[in-house]
C-alpha cells in the first residue's frame, strides 16, 4: 500500500479574493537607473563565461575519468 500513497491528489487551499500568493504580493523591483546597460549585460556575459569554463572542467575530469 505504500507505493499508493504517494500519488494520493493532495487538498488545494482556496485562496481569499484579498489575499495573493507569494510572487504577487512583492513584486521585485530593481532600480537600474545608476548602472550602465553595457555594464549589466558584460556582466551577465562574464557570469557565462564562467559557468561555461565549470561545465569545460568537469567534462574533462569527467573523460579523463573514463579514459582510465
Amino acid at each position: 500500500m505504500f507505493p499508493f500513497n504517494l500519488f494520493k491528489k493532495k487538498e488545494e487551499v482556496p485562496l481569499d479574493e484579498n489575499t495573493l500568493p507569494i510572487q504577487q504580493d512583492l513584486p521585485l523591483q530593481r532600480d537600474l537607473s545608476g548602472i550602465d546597460k553595457e555594464d549589466l549585460i558584460l556582466s551577465k556575459l562574464e557570469t557565462i563565461n564562467a559557468k561555461l569554463d565549470n561545465i569545460n572542467e568537469r567534462l574533462k575530469k569527467i573523460e579523463e575519468i573514463a579514459s582510465s
